[in-house]
């Protein structure tokens, strides 16, 4: 991939406010004043993270939690023998945690920090807050005997901040520079963007497209804000981005993930495993947050099932930008859950890991 950067005019900044996590169950998410057409929304004027559940349940030693069965990642990674090898995962929030350990719990390359305008080694990553170190743990986590497995272990998680602090906050501009520092970065395959904002803004809304164009796989959370909020939440509802709801493990989507006509898929999201900073302990975590981590891993596995490349194929409705191509085939390898048909809960369905590899192979994907 040719390592082309983009230049773009630097917003005024405005204040991001984003969500507290939380301990415990969440609580519904307030509105906050109304934006454009007097639209009540969750982050009218900024971005909130998907705001996580974290329980206070400790981890019983399992090496996988219930998503990876359920969706099976397990039977990708020991029979097919695809972990994400080769894959970079850039995961925009609050940072994630390098804890100094002769064990590593994650492979993390060097990364950005939008708040500060820095960049900083692998060796040096952190997280200003608690979020984005559970977030990579879903996607990328390692096995190593002390903390479960991650949905794509070979993987290489970049963090770019754009959020921080006990509240997570930010700026838009963060936000926007966090994304494209991911872009500009060629080695990264996939953006994680696990937050929400009822705003449309266009500087983020430019990011994404240009990550689309210099193809980047976008993944993002559908939001946590339901029924408070019942309109599109953003980054999830852009073109070019896979939009995801959070599913429980008896099937159902969680009743507080938002939906809407540009849910693109249901993955498992509600009690999983993510890991805590400073000492990479697993966790208990959830939200739709964790189901657009999750999903970010499945996109790791495709691309290490396709050399880092989705093929195009049109009689099957594949095509566009690796972005779209992506989206495209997890609803094809998704089973149809609620509604019959395509419904506003889980988009398309709930996607099927399996299944995903066996449309890859009829798209004439290496290694599957």
């Amino acid at each position: 991939m040719t390592n082309t950067t983009h230049t773009r005019r630097r917003p005024r900044r405005r204040t991001i406010i984003v969500a507290a996590l939380v301990l415990g169950l969440l609580a519904a998410l307030a509105p906050v004043p109304a934006g454009p057409a007097g639209a009540s929304a969750p982050g009218s004027y900024g971005v909130y993270e998907s705001t996580a559940e974290f329980y206070s349940g400790s981890w019983t030693g399992e090496a996988r939690d219930w998503g990876h069965s359920y969706v099976g990642v397990d039977h990708v990674h020991t029979v097919d023998g695809i972990t994400g090898v080769g894959a970079q995962i850039c995961v925009v929030d609050t940072g994630v945690d390098n804890v100094s350990s002769s064990v590593r719990d994650l492979n993390i390359g060097s990364g950005y920090d939008g708040i500060s305008d820095v960049t900083f080694s692998a060796g040096s990553s952190y997280d200003r807050g608690t979020h984005g170190t559970g977030t990579a743990g879903v996607a990328a986590a390692k096995w190593n005997g002390r903390a479960g497995l991650g949905v794509a272990p070979s993987a290489t998680v970049r963090s770019s901040i754009a959020l921080g602090g006990p509240t997570a906050t930010g700026t838009w501009n963060g936000l926007v520079d966090a994304i494209y520092w991911c872009l500009n970065n060629s080695s990264v395959d996939i953006i994680n963007l696990s937050l929400q904002s009822g705003f449309d803004h266009p500087n983020v809304r430019n990011a994404i497209a240009y990550a689309a164009q210099v193809g980047k796989i976008i993944v993002a959370s559908a939001g946590n804000a339901w029924p408070a909020y019942s309109g599109t939440v953003y980054p999830a509802g852009y073109n070019n981005v896979t939009a995801v709801a959070n599913l429980q493990s008896n099937g159902t989507v969680r009743g507080n993930s938002n939906r809407g006509n540009w849910v693109d898929v249901a993955a498992p999201g509600h009690l999983t495993y993510g890991l805590r900073p400073n000492d990479h302990r697993r966790v208990r975590f959830g939200g739709t947050s964790a189901a657009a981590a999750f999903v970010s891993g499945i996109a790791a596995l495709t691309l290490d099932a396709c050399n880092g490349w989705i093929p195009h194929n049109s009689s099957v409705g594949v095509t566009g930008t690796q972005s779209n191509r992506f989206t495209q085939v997890v609803r094809l390898a998704s089973v149809d859950a609620g509604a019959p048909g395509f419904d506003t809960t889980y988009g398309h369905g709930i996607i099927s890991t399996p299944w995903l590899m066996d449309i890859l192979g009829t798209l004439g994907c290496p290694d599957v």
